[in-house]
């Protein structure tokens, strides 16, 4: 009776245990966080394993698991923007099977998160990078790292900057601990555009001597 009693209770506060994260529908016990339906939309996201390559100057390869569109984009927003932080989970598990389907070399040593600067760090409460990565960390059974990378600089926000600004906004932006070297990192971030974070935390992290550095996002832009 204890065990009906506290589900009732969960299932009262914590509503978003039984809703599809994206259209709220009731989930039945053979989906979770997203229903059936949402799925099939998020999976007609999902990049092949051509489209899922890339590369950008400092990165030894770019793997993203959606292109930013459709549902994969509103439960990036669901994320960052509206904290519900459950949907990491259901990304995370689709940016590790993304890894797997790559050519990318499995021989990381360490998870890195881009990290937030303090000051948004503090508004959101929240990395959700951070949050993708403890879920890359916990597939591959590596460490998390996230002693190792720092937002030093704050700056505006990228999306309605050009490409080139958004190089020049984010030098000096990153620094990283000598602790990266001879590390073969696997850098997280929730979306890929033109590449400009990126490669300033590679640069950064191969700076501070780090052997290599891949990057894997949820979407790519």
């Amino acid at each position: 009776m204890w065990q009906r009693f506290k589900e009732c209770l969960l299932n009262l506060f914590f509503p978003w245990d039984n809703l599809c994260c994206h259209c709220q529908r009731a989930l039945v016990s053979t989906e979770h966080m997203v229903c059936i339906h949402c799925e099939a939309k998020l999976r007609q996201c999902i990049l092949t394993p051509l489209e899922q390559l890339s590369t950008h100057e400092s990165l030894a390869l770019c793997i993203s698991a959606f292109a930013y569109e459709g549902i994969a984009r509103k439960l990036i927003h669901h994320l960052k923007y509206h904290h519900n932080t459950t949907i990491a989970s259901l990304l995370g598990w689709y940016m590790c099977a993304a890894l797997l389907e790559s050519p990318a070399e499995r021989r990381w040593d360490a998870v890195v998160p881009v990290p937030l600067h303090p000051s948004k760090l503090r508004r959101r409460g929240y990395n959700q990078a951070r949050l993708l990565g403890q879920q890359i960390a916990d597939c591959f059974r590596l460490m998390l790292r996230d002693d190792l990378l720092f937002r030093i600089k704050a700056t505006a926000s990228q999306t309605k900057r050009t490409a080139a600004e958004r190089f020049s906004a984010m030098q000096g932006v990153f620094e990283a601990s000598t602790q990266a070297s001879g590390l073969h990192i696997l850098l997280v971030d929730d979306v890929l555009t033109t590449g400009a974070t990126a490669s300033a935390c590679a640069k950064a992290l191969l700076d501070a001597g780090a052997a290599e550095v891949t990057l894997i996002t949820a979407c790519e832009a």
